[in-house]
């Protein structure tokens, strides 16, 4: 990646910087060391995006509600002891817990879908001249 940084008295000196990882005008390939399910979905990138848009309703789905209605179970089981126990608070409180988990693991499926997105956005191919023609400073370099 080429960058242009201000020296001294004002000139323009371009700085090879290479950056790890895919750069642009490399071939969208994946990692050699990714799991099976990101080849699948970095060879699908429609699954990846219908995935993590599901994903992300399940996720706000599953949370709306989670943080009051813990705060309301232990209020219940604070105030009543063995009797919220007998009518359920317990078992109430393992299914909130378990809501929690779950919302966690479709954050993370959406997470996954946009680190896919994104580093394929990333590999795809870009030609040089619509990346030089809109620096600002193309018009001086080229004097």
């Amino acid at each position: 990646m080429m960058r242009t940084a201000r020296g001294w008295f004002g000139r323009w000196r371009r700085l090879d910087i290479r950056l790890p990882g895919p750069q642009l005008g490399d071939r969208a390939t994946t990692p050699v060391s990714a799991s099976p399910l990101y080849r699948l979905l970095f060879a699908h990138c429609w699954l990846a995006f219908l995935l993590k848009g599901i994903c992300f309703v399940a996720f706000g789905a599953i949370s709306l509600n989670l943080v009051q209605s813990l705060v309301a179970n232990f209020e219940f089981l604070g105030r009543f002891g063995l009797v919220a126990v007998r009518e359920g608070a317990l078992r109430q409180l393992v299914e909130l817990v378990a809501s929690g988990y779950s919302a966690a693991a479709f954050y993370l499926g959406f997470k996954l879908c946009e680190k896919v997105l994104i580093d394929r956005l990333c590999a795809a191919p870009v030609s040089a001249a619509a990346t030089c023609a809109d620096r600002p400073d193309a018009a001086s370099e080229s004097r």
